[in-house]
């Protein structure tokens, strides 16, 4: 039968993984198994947490290793006290020496919570800005056409005969909706702004902090009045 005899060397190992940090790695020996507790930083959802270790310092690292147990997938961090078992026996037997361990994660990130999003005063806001920034658009296409029309008619009531009369007044009646559709475009434009502002000042309001607690992790929504 193989013997597993391992001189650990404890040594705790952070690992950066982009929005997620592995701290506070903890090994001891239990007969033939070793026991890891890690803690799990950052926001998100670890689909698996992957064991290493070297015997040579870091220069080399084996794994990762497959005889896992314990909290090796689906981990929602922020978290404490998170435990992994491997069974280095069935796995390589007897090891003699220093023993590092690093521990690496794989994760999801979490879809950022926006609380505002369902709030009524949110939508309203949005529905209108969305309406006045149409209207503004839409006055102002009309605006350009129909000055741009104007003064191109302008052009050939210089030079006509006997239709001058019939030209002239398609040009009055054009001097007067470009004005008017300015004149809209200009009064969306402003809606358009005060209701984003608004759309803004609820979202400002409404907002959702991910907070660190002692046996996990929680969230605290606040509105500002």
């Amino acid at each position: 039968m193989k013997k597993f005899i391992p001189i650990l060397f404890l040594v705790s190992i952070s690992l950066n993984c982009i929005s997620q940090e592995v701290k506070n790695v903890r090994v001891s020996q239990s007969g033939n198994r070793v026991n890891l507790l890690y803690d799990l930083f950052g926001s998100g959802k670890v689909i698996k947490v992957n064991l290493f270790y070297t015997t040579d310092d870091g220069q080399t690292w084996k794994g990762p290793l497959k005889n896992l147990n314990g909290d090796i997938s689906n981990v929602i961090s922020p978290t404490t006290d998170k435990r992994i078992v491997w069974d280095a026996l069935t796995e390589i037997g007897e090891i003699k020496g220093n023993i590092q361990f690093q521990i690496t994660v794989d994760f999801e990130k979490i879809k950022e919570v926006q609380p505002w999003a369902a709030d009524p005063g949110f939508k309203k806001h949005k529905t209108l800005k969305s309406v006045w920034l149409t209207t503004a658009l839409i006055s102002t296409g009309t605006g350009i056409l129909t000055m741009t029309k104007a003064n191109s008619l302008y052009d050939d009531y210089q030079t006509a005969g006997e239709d001058a009369a019939d030209i002239h007044k398609k040009i009055e009646t054009l001097d007067v909706i470009y004005p008017i559709a300015y004149g809209i475009a200009a009064v969306s434009a402003v809606n358009f702004i005060i209701q984003a502002g608004k759309q803004g000042k609820v979202k400002k309001q409404l907002s959702l902090h991910p907070m660190y607690l002692h046996d996990g992790g929680g969230t605290t929504l606040t509105f500002k009045f």
